[in-house]
C-alpha cells in the first residue's frame, strides 16, 4: 500500500498515514490508507487530496484458504480553495476479479472523473494487452500501481501546483 501512495504524498504526510481495516468480516475486508480519522490525505499538490484502498475476499477453506485482491482503488480529488468542496478528479482502479468479458477492468485503468461523458465511466486501460503479466503476482501489480502513481505525480499533480 505504501509503495503505491508514496509518490503522491510528502514525507510528513506519509509518516501519519496508517493502514486501517474497514468493514471486516469472516469473508472479506477493506484496507485503507488512513490519515488520522480521514481516508483522504493531502498530496504534494495544493488543494488536491487522494485516497487509496484495497478490498480482499477470502477464498477456499482449511489449508487451501487464501485471500484474493478484488479491487485496488486510488482516487484523486481537487478541493475548491474557498469553499473546501471536494470534487472527484481522476481515479485509478484495478479489479483483478472482474469478469473476463470486461478485460479493461482487470488491470490498472483510469476513470477521468473531471471530464464530460463518457470518460468518467470509461475504463481506460493503462497496460492494454498486458493484464496477464501485470496480474501474475501481487509484487508485479504493486509495481505497476506504484509506477502509475509516479506518472500521475509527474504528469498531473506537478502541473496543479
Amino acid at each position: 500500500m505504501r509503495r503505491v501512495i508514496e509518490p503522491l504524498a510528502s514525507p510528513a504526510v506519509l509518516r501519519k498515514l496508517q493502514p486501517a481495516v474497514r468493514s471486516p468480516s469472516t469473508r472479506s475486508l477493506r484496507l485503507v490508507a488512513s490519515y488520522g480519522d480521514a481516508e483522504r490525505f493531502p498530496t504534494r499538490a495544493k488543494d488536491v487530496l487522494a485516497s487509496y484502498h484495497e478490498s480482499w475476499e477470502r477464498t477456499g477453506g482449511g489449508r487451501s484458504e487464501r485471500w484474493a485482491l478484488t479491487e485496488a482503488y486510488l482516487h484523486i480529488y481537487t478541493v475548491h480553495p474557498e469553499t473546501g468542496e471536494q470534487q472527484a478528479y481522476l481515479f485509478v482502479h484495478c479489479e483483478p476479479c472482474a469478469p473476463d468479458e470486461q478485460p479493461f477492468k482487470l488491470g490498472p485503468h483510469l476513470h477521468i472523473k473531471a471530464a464530460p461523458d463518457p470518460l468518467p465511466r470509461a475504463h481506460l486501460c493503462l497496460f492494454p494487452g498486458r493484464n496477464a503479466t501485470i496480474l501474475q503476482d501481487l509484487q508485479t501489480l504493486n509495481s505497476a500501481l506504484a509506477d502509475t502513481a509516479q506518472m500521475l505525480e509527474e504528469e498531473v499533480l506537478e502541473r496543479l501546483r
